[in-house]
């Protein structure tokens, strides 16, 4: 095997395994601090095994050379058990006389010693990183004017490739490390960003049932026994939903579903019953045009509750003086419409009004219309709207009919 053929081969054998490493800590970026370090630690272990192992086809000289950039790695990722050890296998299975032996123990002794020193001082400009290449390759070639004159001419390409190849895996390993540590601030924000999300989306839900109570309240009179009869029940009804609400949030997470078979009607007249205070308030003509039948889904009746409700209360917002909820069925679906003559809504805020945060309105959180997609979404529905500046809106749901 001749000088190149060497080079290249040992280039290989160190570098594999660090390559591999890196991909790995890339492609799993969820990765702890405590295994990446173990990985590492068998990373150097194996390049070293790898070398060793090829060694009948590597000049001794080139093999003690070669084993230093993997001292090096040990050093810069500050692994001073695996270095030591790194450095007992290179003296012992490369160097090849008694002389070379007593050279490198001196050598790897005034490392370690500058070694301490950077881990005291690395806070200062002190670069052990270049000081290491400096300091390795002026002893290699020290080494081979005593003792390997005939390695002259070649020991300068040595030096080279091993300058280029340390300068080379160190790139990668800081590029890696900081690709993942990137990732995973990303992540952080990510969370944060949920949090934040989840935190909006209570803020907004709330406010439904607590105006709804708000209503009531205002509409009670205490000296009527009817108002207590009809209103505290419905109240306390919306305080469970309230508490409801708080409890799925609570969990920075998507609010579990619970499903069962229900009648869409008695979800509606429920919904229609809660909502005409808001519409009295508002002095707004709300008619209601169901089907006289029953429409069994398999749905989660409080969240559908909370999407009609808010889809009403935009109604109400919009300034419609008339709004209309209407159901229609066909042989598969049914559909559930909700119309109104309010002020509508521009093409380009229809586009848009699906995002979350977006909204138009000055004290509005933009999530309104996204959470009531969410739910209908997990229901195998469809939730459309139609509208047009100065005429009205209408949102269009469709959900699945349960077959028996």
């Amino acid at each position: 095997m001749n000088v190149f053929e060497m080079l290249i081969l040992s280039l290989i054998l160190i570098s594999y395994p660090l390559l591999i490493y890196i991909l790995y800590i890339v492609a799993n970026k969820n990765i702890s601090k405590e295994e990446k370090g173990s990985l590492f630690d068998f990373v150097l272990i194996s390049s070293s095994f790898l070398v060793l192992h090829y060694s009948q086809y590597f000049e001794k000289v080139l093999l003690t050379f070669f084993l230093g950039g993997i001292v090096f790695l040990a050093l810069f990722k500050k692994k001073l058990l695996i270095s030591l050890l790194l450095e007992s296998i290179c003296i012992v299975s490369s160097v090849p006389d008694y002389q070379s032996v007593l050279y490198f123990l001196g050598f790897y002794l005034v490392l370690n010693l500058l070694y301490f020193f950077y881990l005291k001082y690395q806070n200062t400009r002190f670069s052990f990183f270049q000081t290491y290449l400096f300091l390795y390759s002026s002893s290699f070639f020290l080494w081979v004017i005593l003792f390997y004159q005939s390695y002259v001419p070649f020991s300068f390409l040595y030096i080279a490739v091993f300058v280029v190849l340390m300068n080379l895996l160190r790139l990668l390993l800081v590029q890696g490390e900081k690709m993942m540590k990137n990732h995973l601030e990303f992540q952080e924000l990510q969370k944060e960003k949920q949090i934040r999300l989840s935190l909006f989306k209570i803020t907004h839900e709330i406010k439904n049932p607590v105006a709804v109570c708000k209503a009531y309240l205002d509409m009670f009179d205490v000296e009527n026994p009817e108002h207590a009869k009809k209103y505290v029940p419905i109240m306390k009804e919306e305080i469970e939903r309230l508490l409801l609400l708080l409890q799925d949030f609570l969990l920075v997470n998507k609010a579990n579903m619970k499903y069962e078979v229900m009648d869409v009607n008695m979800l509606l007249e429920d919904v229609s019953k809660k909502i005409k205070p808001l519409m009295d308030e508002n002095h707004i003509q709300f008619l209601v045009d169901t089907i006289d039948d029953e429409l069994l889904i398999n749905g989660d009746y409080n969240r559908l509750n909370q999407v009609m409700v808010n889809i009403l209360k935009n109604s109400v917002e919009a300034n419609a003086k008339k709004i209309t909820l209407k159901t229609h069925l066909t042989s598969k679906v049914l559909e559930v419409y909700v119309t109104d003559n309010g002020e509508g809504i521009s093409q380009e805020v229809l586009k848009r009004m699906r995002e979350p945060f977006y909204t138009t309105k000055p004290r509005g959180t933009g999530l309104g219309v996204s959470l009531s997609n969410e739910i209908i979404d997990a229901h195998s529905g469809k939730m459309e709207y139609s509208s047009k500046i100065g005429t009205g809106t209408s949102v269009k749901i469709t959900l699945p009919l349960y077959i028996l």
